[in-house]
């Protein structure tokens, strides 16, 4: 089945993270008081459109930062030197894959546990002052520090040491895996004639059952911050995070959920492919430049409709033109989400479900369309484009780190989690 193109990268985050509360008590905010503002739709289209643009304007910039070529002047010559051990080469990168990914657009720098299982041992064997020795072609061990410092030249093939790396580390054994550590401090600048260019922080505590209980970590590119964060109780979880040029935000997004996550019922949520198993309820908000998106959802009426509705998928004669009809009317039902201006909550967009086809195969699917206040139509994919999917799948690898598996949804590669670390 091919399910809502729209609805899979984004409201798949706001619909798994919006559980129905199992307490009646607790309400969803009434999204209903937000109303239209008085204005032509027009205005709320170009609102759209030029955050669309801004998002990929940034998402492309990113890439081509000045500060990412000392920083692969510093690849270059770990690569070419010889003095560090394999080991101690994996340890780096908790600091400098941060850095790169968040530039490519690969991953979010949080509640990535360290790729070496014991991270202290190998700081603390190469604590010290580097700097890289031209006659030598290798680095060389020029003083002694509670730190690791890098000097080495701005430029492949340079001749002046005008760049500094500097590394710290704290951490503690980890009380459910002998052996290992968990990180509780990471961080790393990079200079270039004592001006700074990058830097990484993050910072983890941890409860007796090793679990994080709050998650900060912040990256500075030249003009760019990115920061995220996540408080983890047994009844409640909050997960922040915002990129910004300056003091101008170009993402920013806050999840609130409430449940039970004693990690026994985390994890059997995730085996179960079932969030229920740990949420009750949760809400969310995306701002993305001059607009802000809402969303609620009843996860437990739409996935139980959903397996009822589609358990004969596999079957000859499945009619998926009458099982998308019912699905589109199950999603207006249980799901809403709505698009506000980010600086005056005024409403500018509602949003609908709807049938489409797909034209290469003839299948029929739910879409997501967005409805002006002069009940003009509109695709929200067509103003973000894949700049708008890039980021939206960030969203998904934070809920993949909170044990939530979307091996069911569309657009899924399992290769990109090979690679990550519970």
């Amino acid at each position: 089945m091919k399910k809502t193109k729209f609805f899979t990268i984004f409201a798949a985050a706001i619909i798994i993270f919006s559980a129905c509360s199992k307490d009646s008590s607790d309400k969803f905010e009434d999204l209903s008081k937000y109303k239209f503002a008085d204005e032509s739709a027009d205005k709320g289209k170009a609102a759209l459109e030029n955050s669309g643009q801004q998002l990929m304007t940034h998402m492309t910039n990113m890439q081509s930062l000045a500060a990412m070529d000392v920083m692969e002047s510093m690849m270059h010559y770990l690569e070419s030197g010889s003095i560090f051990t394999d080991e101690f080469d994996l340890f780096l990168n908790n600091f400098t894959s941060p850095v790169q990914d968040l530039t490519t657009g690969e991953n979010l720098p949080i509640l990535k546990s360290t790729d070496y299982d014991n991270p202290g041992e190998a700081f603390r064997a190469n604590a010290g002052i580097y700097t890289w020795n031209n006659s030598l072609e290798d680095w060389e061990k020029v003083g002694t520090s509670n730190k690791i410092e890098l000097r080495f030249p701005s430029v492949p093939e340079g001749l002046t040491n005008d760049a500094t790396a500097i590394f710290d580390y704290k951490g503690k054994a980890a009380r459910t895996m002998p052996g290992e550590e968990l990180p509780e401090l990471l961080s790393f600048s990079l200079l270039q004639n004592s001006n700074q260019l990058i830097s990484y922080k993050l910072t983890a505590s941890y409860n007796s059952d090793d679990m994080p209980t709050n998650v900060k970590s912040d990256v500075t590119i030249e003009n760019y911050t990115f920061s995220a964060g996540i408080k983890y109780g047994s009844k409640d979880i909050s997960v922040e995070y915002s990129l910004k040029e300056n003091s101008n935000t170009i993402i920013e997004l806050k999840l609130n959920a409430k449940g039970d996550f004693d990690p026994d019922n985390i994890l059997m949520g995730y085996y179960d492919d079932d969030p229920s198993e740990f949420i009750d309820n949760a809400n969310v908000s995306l701002q993305i430049a001059d607009i802000k998106i809402l969303g609620q959802a009843n996860v437990k009426r739409i996935a139980d409709a959903h397996d009822r509705i589609y358990k004969d998928e596999e079957l000859p004669g499945f009619d998926d033109l009458a099982a998308a009809t019912q699905m589109a009317k199950v999603y207006n039902d249980n799901a809403k989400l709505i698009v506000v201006y980010a600086d005056s909550n005024i409403k500018f967009a509602e949003t609908e479900f709807y049938v489409a086809e797909d034209t290469w195969w003839g299948e029929h699917y739910v879409d997501l369309q967005l409805i002006f206040a002069d009940d003009s139509r509109g695709d929200f994919e067509a103003y973000f484009n894949s700049a708008f999917e890039e980021i939206i799948e960030e969203i998904l690898r934070i809920l993949e780190e909170l044990g939530i598996d979307f091996d069911d949804w569309d657009d899924w590669n399992d290769d990109d989690w090979d690679d990550w670390d519970w």
